[in-house]
């Protein structure tokens, strides 16, 4: 009893240590580890799905991106006039650029990691990992 209280503590002290961008996309990870939450749930399988996890995974990060990453990106939306203005800009402003891309790639591990460390902390809780049998 004393050492799951212990542990809950650290995980909440350790979460408030996280970088802003983790704090943001956390919430949203916790909301999807809620639904997965009951008896029989593949959350708790000993070897989760790789396919559902990665579903999982891509529908944060959809969602992520629709509430938290939008409103950033439509202050870098250039008007009409400039993306003609120069060629350059016209030929490449139609795909994204490498910054972007990397950033998308970057979201889409931080999400990984969180959610699959909210799923150990999950299982640890309801005692389907070594470290909370002692």
């Amino acid at each position: 009893m004393v050492r799951e209280w212990s542990i809950e503590r650290d995980d909440r002290l350790l979460k408030e240590l996280y970088p802003e961008t983790a704090k943001k996309v956390l919430p949203y990870i916790e909301e999807a580890c809620d639904r997965m939450e009951y008896n029989g749930s593949r959350m708790y399988d000993q070897f989760p799905d790789r396919q559902m996890m990665r579903r999982t995974n891509d529908r944060i990060y959809e969602t992520v991106q629709r509430r938290l990453l939008e409103p950033e990106q439509d202050q870098k939306v250039k008007k009409p006039e400039e993306i003609y203005a120069d060629d350059e800009i016209f030929a490449t402003s139609f795909r994204p650029r490498r910054e972007e891309k990397d950033r998308d790639g970057y979201l889409r591990e931080l999400i990984d990691v969180l959610m699959y460390h909210e799923m150990f902390s999950r299982r640890c809780r309801h005692n389907q990992c070594k470290c909370c049998r002692r």
